[in-house]
């Protein structure tokens, strides 16, 4: 018997014995090699040939081994100036190679024939992937090829069944092939990471299938493919310092990369995210909070829940706020070891309402009078001023009259039937307040009961939204205005001159009736919006400025009110900073805080707490939560970010119904029988006494109660 061989190809001589050799799993020493073709390079590349030789063991060596595929890789040493990484070297193979692995016999008798060998026809049969065969005087045996092997008798391809015998020489080629593994580095759009993509490749080889002795077999082969991920770290050092990737870079991935055997992707480089600064802020140095007392018992044994003390206030010349200017971040890195700025941190925009101005080149606000300060933060934007003090030290009835006002309104006593408190600011009411009504545009506080009243809180919130909306329509049309304008100004027949004579108001005209015919209607209704809130004291003087700034400008087009583009584009600013001032949500919201209610309509854009007694057949609309400290009897709540009761339902079967949207929860500590609960549109009848229940809807839809 002959030694095995392969046939192995590659783009030089040098290639394709090193790809003979790692197949083989031998040295150059343990093997003869034949150069069957040397490369071809051609002409200009085009026509070029591959190399092609032949190694064959010096000694016999049973299959085809397996090549161990994990190379071991030296420890990492990174520096970041010069990206070099210390990988032992290696080559790349080329893209795909297809190797052919040669086995060549010479055959002849053989003691190792095995029991089965057909002493009167012959046979023939593998072993260890060698053929073997034994002929008689009077028969020969027979082999077919199988697909995918190349069977030589004697030199000669054998393409169909043939006999053969002990003295012929037989050669057999088999099929190998190998997949080179493929990958790319990609970098992010922003360069701060830098990621492996890699699809490793793969090597096939075929063995023939040992066969029993017969007089005629048909060769079968067995394919074996394993994963060949032939990636060295040095590839990827190597196009990392093509790409010019240098910082972060992550040792461990790229050696996970080089030895998975599975698709995949790895973060070989981050860069360092820049850090953004702090954004300016405004340091309230006053107490602004309403501050409640109790509960406390009275000498005639009846108890007060949480009596209102006082509503803060500051004095002329107090220093109420600080204004701290922004701090600058810090910047980043990419991969490639370019700097990256941060965000820039935003400046606080502080708008002075009455009562109170800057000091300290503006670094400070100072009160200019006493009176409850106020802080309205939308976003970036501070509005802070100091709300004067309406002080009425009897009951609001028929002889005081209806009190309207536009800050804060405190009563000392109570509020009687058919009488009205109405507030742009708080309200707060000592006694009681019986068949009466009472507004603020911020916040309600009752230290006694309500009886058969109406309560409304944060009635400006939604004449402000609308407002907002009207001014994003004014701003939109006023922007396509003024580019219109601009467009006609640096027309190659214009004249300034023309302007001069006519005015901007002229040309406003024109582009009103031609282009803009529903501008003049949007800044209509705005105005008549502002004056139904001007007579409800309910809006700041900013918004009538604007209404006046925008009637004289387009309505009644008053040729000195806009005089050139300059003129527009600042009115286009005012309408822009009111209009972002509108559709910012306002912290804190309305609130009402009560101890009792009867019979009575209780309306709030932000919480309603009820901290006594509790509220009989009253209805509750809230466009925050809704806290219910004591008993609620009958009636209905609506509560928009929840409610908590602690006791909810009637024992005589009065409704009593508890709604708030999808995504809320209702919890109730004592639950009686005829309590009807609703979330979204799912709802719930208790029908008997229940403790602690807590409901919601789950991640399956289905309303749980604890």
């Amino acid at each position: 018997m002959s030694g095995n061989g392969i046939i192995s190809k590659g783009k030089n001589v040098k290639e394709a014995i090193e790809v003979g050799l790692q197949l083989l799993d031998a040295t150059i020493q343990e093997v003869d090699i034949e150069i069957i073709e040397p490369e071809s390079k051609g002409f200009l590349g085009i026509g070029s040939k591959p190399a092609i030789v032949r190694l064959i063991k010096k000694r016999p060596v049973n299959g085809i081994h397996r090549e161990n595929l994990s190379t071991k890789k030296d420890e990492l040493e990174f520096s970041v100036e010069e990206t070099k990484l210390d990988f032992p070297d290696a080559e790349k193979l080329p893209a795909e190679t297809t190797l052919s692995s040669t086995s060549t016999e010479r055959i002849g008798y053989t003691k190792d024939r095995g029991p089965e060998a057909d002493k009167e026809f012959g046979s023939v049969w593998v072993k260890d992937g060698r053929i073997y065969c034994k002929e008689t005087p009077s028969h020969y045996p027979m082999i077919t090829p199988a697909k995918g092997v190349s069977l030589y008798k004697n030199g000669e391809l054998v393409r169909k069944t043939t006999v053969i015998s002990e003295k012929d020489t037989i050669k057999v080629e088999l099929n190998h092939e190998i997949k080179h593994t493929e990958w790319s580095i990609e970098l992010d759009e922003k360069k701060m990471t830098a990621t492996l993509h890699i699809q490793p490749g793969y090597k096939k080889t075929c063995t023939l299938i040992d066969q029993e002795p017969n007089h005629h077999i048909q060769l079968e082969v067995k394919e074996t493919v394993e994963v060949w991920n032939h990636l060295n770290p040095n590839h990827v050092v190597q196009k990392m310092q093509e790409l010019n990737i240098k910082t972060g870079i992550q040792k461990i991935e790229i050696l996970k990369a080089t030895e998975t055997t599975e698709p995949g992707t790895f973060e070989i480089a981050k860069g360092i995210a820049p850090q953004k600064g702090k954004d300016g802020w405004l340091e309230i140095l006053v107490d602004t909070e309403t501050r409640l007392n109790g509960p406390n018992k009275s000498g005639d044994g009846s108890v007060d829940y949480r009596v209102i003390k006082s509503i803060a206030n500051v004095n002329a010349g107090q220093v109420i706020a600080v204004i701290h200017p922004p701090q600058p971040g810090k910047p980043g890195v990419t991969v490639t070891g370019e700097t990256v700025p941060p965000d820039p941190a935003q400046e606080l925009v502080v708008e002075l309402g009455r009562g109170v101005d800057f000091i300290e080149k503006g670094s400070k606000i100072v009160a200019l009078g006493s009176g409850r300060p106020k802080f309205e933060i939308r976003g970036m934007i501070a509005k802070i001023s100091i709300i004067p003090k309406l002080l009425h030290t009897e009951d609001v009835n028929v002889h005081s009259g209806n009190i309207r006002y536009t800050g804060d309104v405190e009563i000392q006593g109570n509020v009687d039937e058919r009488m009205l408190v109405d507030a742009i600011e708080d309200v707060l009411v000592h006694g009681n307040v019986n068949r009466a009504n009472i507004q603020a545009g911020n916040r309600i506080f009752i230290n006694k009961n309500v009886i058969n009243s109406h309560l409304t809180a944060g009635k400006r919130n939604p004449f402000i939204y609308e407002l907002g909306q009207l001014l994003k329509k004014i701003h939109s049309q006023l922007e396509s205005l003024s580019a219109a304008i601009n467009q006609i100004y640096s027309a190659p027949g214009f004249k300034t001159s023309d302007i001069a004579k006519m005015g901007l108001s002229s040309l406003i005209r024109i582009l009103l009736e031609k282009k803009f015919n529903t501008l003049p209607l949007v800044i209509k209704e705005y105005t008549q919006m502002i004056m139904k809130a001007d007579m409800e004291q309910i809006l700041n003087d900013e918004y009538k400025e604007l209404g006046n700034e925008l009637i004289n400008g387009f309505l009644k087009l008053i040729p000195a009110h806009l005089k050139g583009p300059e003129d527009l584009r600042e009115l286009i600013k005012q309408v822009k900073k009111l209009y972002e001032f509108s559709n910012t949500p306002l912290e804190p919201n309305a609130s009402i805080t009560i101890p009792y209610a009867f019979n009575s309509e209780i309306f709030c854009s932000g919480d309603i707490y009820i901290v006594g007694q509790g509220i009989i057949n009253t209805k509750i609309h809230s466009g925050g939560k809704v806290v219910v400290e004591g008993l609620l009897r009958g009636g209905e709540i609506y509560a928009e970010f929840g409610a908590e009761i602690g006791e909810a339902g009637t024992r005589g079967g009065i409704p009593t119904c508890i709604r708030v949207p999808d995504g809320q929860t209702i919890k109730i500590k004592y639950a009686l029988e005829g309590t009807i609960i609703q979330i979204g549109n799912k709802s719930h009848q208790f029908l008997h006494f229940e403790k602690d229940v807590f409901a919601r809807i789950d991640k399956h839809g289905y309303l749980q109660l604890h």
